[in-house]
């Protein structure tokens, strides 16, 4: 089953004066601090990267200075272990630089993915204006990606005034909206759910970048909530109830149903204005529509052979072995009952298939 949800999230754009750290590819860094994964880093354990490039005068001065560069810089301590700055270098080759100026940072809020800035970029524009509800608790301190660039920025500080106004200029003409689509998909042995962000930034270029969410993620209490106000839902079968009526021929032998909602709101995870279920179990509404089912199945089969009294049972043993199909376990349908349907449906041809090998067995057991 996929669970598919959609909804728009506004672009705000802001202008600001603060402080970063931008995530530089720096490999040469990468391959002196992958040594930390297995020893202290020191003069001794990184000779061989420099000893072919300098004279052994000052070898030993440049090995000093790289190791106080590395200690200054928050990548090793003192003793030459990696710092949580130093290890994440060596997971993705990056090296964050120290910047600070006015920058525009476009920001999205929304229940699902939190308070984000997507994109960032230096100006140089004076600041008119002061912003008292600006999220600064929720975005300083914290890493970010450039989804235009596909690149992670740490947001050290945004400046303030002396009274922790921060100065700032909200630039209305670079608004715009991205669209938000989060995918669950369930099986019988695992979850996978991520979200994925796609759009045209105005005055920049397109976005598109996908993260897998699993957090607290619980797929029973977001169906439930789906199916609240709208039809029933079985939980312990997991499956959607419909009369037969409801049930298309495409799902009478799959078993499974596609269902649309349009501004739904889910949890706490906020309002979607499209919500799409793909294979979903149906499980019948009652007695009467489990036994117009399996005549369907038996009319199905009927219009490319003949079935014995045999075959029909099996066909019924086999309808009521399904999961969705444990409720109805005193379900019969008798040949009779096969006939009727067949001859009120004006299905002429099944009806023979049926007649037939009835007619057959009958004839057999008065020889």
């Amino acid at each position: 089953m996929e669970i598919k949800l959609l909804k728009s999230i506004d672009v705000n754009v802001y202008d600001l004066i603060a402080d970063l750290y931008v995530d530089q590819e720096a490999p040469e860094y990468k391959k002196i601090l992958e040594i930390g994964l297995k020893e202290d880093i020191n003069e001794k354990s990184i000779r061989k990267f420099f000893e072919s490039s300098y004279p052994d005068k000052i070898l030993n001065s440049i090995l000093g200075r790289v190791i106080e560069h590395f200690i200054e810089e928050d990548l090793i301590e003192s003793n030459g272990k990696l710092t949580k700055k130093g290890r994440r270098i060596t997971e993705g080759d990056h090296l964050p630089k120290y910047e600070k100026g006015k920058y525009r940072f476009w920001c999205i809020r929304d229940e699902l993915i939190g308070q984000r800035i997507i994109r960032y970029s230096r100006i140089e524009d004076e600041h008119t204006n002061v912003l008292y509800n600006f999220p600064l608790d929720e975005l300083e301190g914290k890493y970010h990606r450039d989804l235009t660039r596909d690149h992670e920025f740490f947001l050290k500080r945004i400046n303030t005034n002396q009274s922790g106004e921060i100065s700032y200029q909200e630039k209305a003409l670079f608004a715009s909206k991205v669209n938000l689509t989060w995918i669950i998909n369930k099986n019988a042995s695992n979850l996978d759910s991520n979200w994925n962000i796609n759009g045209n930034l105005k005055k920049v270029r397109s976005i598109e970048y996908t993260e897998s969410y699993e957090e607290n993620l619980s797929i029973k209490d977001i169906i439930e909530s789906i199916f609240q106000n709208n039809y029933e839902y079985d939980s312990k079968l997991e499956g959607v109830i419909l009369e037969f009526k409801q049930v298309s021929k495409d799902s009478i032998l799959s078993f499974q149903t596609n269902l649309q909602f349009q501004n739904i709101a889910v949890l706490n995870y906020g309002k979607f204005e499209e919500l799409l279920i793909k294979d979903i179990p149906i499980i019948p509404k009652n007695l009467e529509s489990a036994k117009n089912w399996v005549l369907k199945i038996i009319d199905f089969e009927l219009k490319s052979c003949y079935l014995t009294q045999k075959d029909i049972r099996l066909i019924i043993d086999k309808f009521k072995d399904r999961k969705e199909m444990k409720n109805f376990q005193d379900l019969s349908v008798s040949s009779s009952e096969v006939l009727n349907y067949l001859k009120t449906n004006n299905l002429i041809k099944e009806y023979w298939h049926a007649q037939a090998t009835l007619d057959l067995e009958i004839h057999n057991i008065e020889r």
